[in-house]
């Protein structure tokens, strides 16, 4: 039984047995250095403990435990497989407090963080780690040892949240109400959203994903899926009620708690409507069809009848909407509204749904994902903000409006956030900004789980890539668990802004070391990232004395 010891940019995989040992971890003053731990018992099933924890799982696997001694306190995590798409297994969410068995197709693995206090003494510190192992409740034996040398430099990396980086990682409340079973928009639901507005802060996310109608993306055709179930409806957080007289009365008070609570935690930026723009359409969708350029759907509580209808008439979807708009102009919003739309297909059928919502309030700013390069030049002039498609963004250098963004979705294949793809390539995304011109980046879902998100995170295998919907995932005790590929996130936003702390002429430098820069970018395939984690490292040590000024 070996241990173990890689780098916290590896992800663990059953296609893998051997990884590269870490003997050296460098690391800023103000960072949280971490490193995996691997444990392979020879393809036996073996159930992982953290330090000083017990757990007698009903197998009768090996009761493994790792521990870690460490000048500073030190978390150790067990990291939770996942399969994606072929059936291969990667290692993925990071489990807090808990013990898990592992089947022996990969190795048992664990994410340790070290905590460094603030008044942490740069300078060369010895981490130990050792592996013990026992049967029931017989006396442990330990197994294997080893030793790292921790080194800490007198620089600081500037906290996400310090950065000009605009992340936008779409919100996906209803989903989560799902799937904790709690009343959507309800106090136990507002309470999850708290949490999770606070780990989103964490990539500096500065837009809100808001729903003004049900259904707007028709739940990406989950009804279809045969295997692998989901249900992905995400629904409006308006309430609307038509009384026994005739009118209308709008609850937006739910809108409301939103807002404050991105507020809260610093996402101040853009208030993205969605529903009322690029509707999408899929087979075999059962919807009435409004008297409106969208297939707009505004459920209704009709008071008369008691029943619940959608909002048909031309006139009554117009007042909606103007209703909508007169309450964030009286909450003083109005100038962070967009109004959203993502990968329209038809420009002509987009332009006449944009020119009836200016016909409603001729200062509307529209905010557009594109995916295509003809829509790219029929609709750009349009908005006040795009979102360009890794290729789109790959091939086009020109800035429309306010902002440029850039997303990867189930497409490319690489470079990509999925479970399959390298944390090293999720690490350098952010950096890509700097070569795109863009400000931020787009990424389309951060919990949008199927039905059984804690065990198995695919969908159908022609649609949707495993990861592709969740870079966060529900946690046993109420909250979210952290993906290693949220954590790689992180790391490369601060990597973002930290670039543009130092000399011009080396940031350019590393930066074409580490994307090959001065090359290009091949597509589809080919992203030309350096991909050797040992290079990496490298550039990452003389990035922090540059930092730190230690380099001239």
């Amino acid at each position: 039984m070996k241990l173990i010891v890689t780098d916290s940019l590896i992800k663990p995989s059953s296609l893998q047995r051997e990884y590269p040992e870490l003997k050296e971890l460098v690391c800023a003053s103000n960072e949280k250095p971490s490193f995996i731990v691997l444990v392979d018992p020879d393809h036996a099933a073996v159930r992982l403990c953290a330090d000083g924890s017990v757990s007698l799982g009903i197998s009768t696997a090996e009761n493994i435990r790792i521990a870690v001694d460490s000048p500073f306190e030190c978390k150790i995590m067990p990291l939770a497989y996942f399969a994606d798409n072929d059936g291969n297994l990667y290692a993925d969410m990071i489990c807090e407090g808990m013990s898990l068995e592992y089947s022996g197709l990969a190795p048992a693995a664990a994410l340790c963080d070290i905590s460094l206090p603030q008044n942490a003494v740069p300078g060369e510190y010895t981490v130990r780690i050792s592996l013990f192992s026992s049967h029931g409740l017989r006396k442990e034996t330990k197994r294997d040892e080893c030793s790292l040398k921790l080194k800490i430099k007198e620089c600081k990396l500037p906290e996400p949240m310090e950065s000009g980086f605009f992340t936008d990682i779409w919100q996906q409340p209803s989903n989560i109400a799902r799937t904790f079973g709690v009343e959507l928009f309800g106090s136990e639901h507002f309470e999850l959203l708290d949490k999770l507005m606070q780990k989103l802060s964490e990539l500096n996310q500065k837009s809100l994903t808001v729903m003004v109608s049900d259904c707007p993306w028709r739940g990406w055709g989950c009804y279809l899926l045969k295997e692998h179930k989901a249900n992905l409806f995400e629904y409006s957080i308006v309430k609307t009620i038509r009384k026994e007289d005739g009118s209308f009365d709008y609850d937006f008070s739910a809108l409301d708690e939103y807002i404050r609570l991105g507020e809260k935690h610093g996402i101040d930026g853009d208030i993205t409507l969605y529903g009322l723009l690029g509707i999408w359409k899929m087979p075999f969708f059962e919807s009435d069809t409004p008297d409106w350029t969208e297939a707009i759907a505004v459920r209704c509580l009709d008071e008369k009848s008691e029943a619940y209808f959608y909002l048909h008439d031309k006139e009554d979807i117009s007042a909606y909407i103007k209703a909508l708009f007169s309450h964030l102009k009286d909450k003083g919003l109005w100038e962070r509204v967009r109004i959203g739309a993502d990968e329209p297909a038809d420009p002509q059928a987009f332009a006449a749904s944009a020119k009836a919502l200016w016909g409603i309030e001729p200062s509307v700013k529209l905010k557009i994902a594109v995916n295509k390069p003809e829509i790219v030049k029929a609709l750009g002039d349009m908005a006040h903000t795009i979102a360009y498609s890794f290729a789109c963004a790959a091939t086009n250098s020109e800035k429309k409006g306010e902002r440029k963004l850039w997303y990867v979705c189930n497409e490319p294949v690489r470079p990509n956030t999925n479970l399959n793809n390298t944390l090293l390539e999720t690490a350098l995304l952010p950096l890509l900004n700097l070569k795109f011109g863009c400000d931020g980046f787009l990424r389309w879902a951060s919990t949008c789980w199927n039905d059984t998100p804690l065990t198995d995170i695919r969908f159908n295998v022609n649609s949707l890539p495993a990861g592709d919907t969740c870079l966060l995932y529900p946690a046993k005790k109420g909250g979210f668990a952290e993906s290693l590929r949220f954590r790689a996130l992180v790391c490369g936003i601060r990597l973002h802004e930290a670039f543009k702390r130092i000399d011009e002429d080396k940031a350019r430098a590393l930066l074409a070391a580490l994307l090959n820069a001065d090359e290009g970018i091949e597509l589809p395939d080919k992203t030309n990232m350096t991909a050797d984690i040992k290079v990496f490292r490298e550039i990452y040590d003389k990035f922090l004395d540059y930092l730190s000024g230690g380099v001239s």
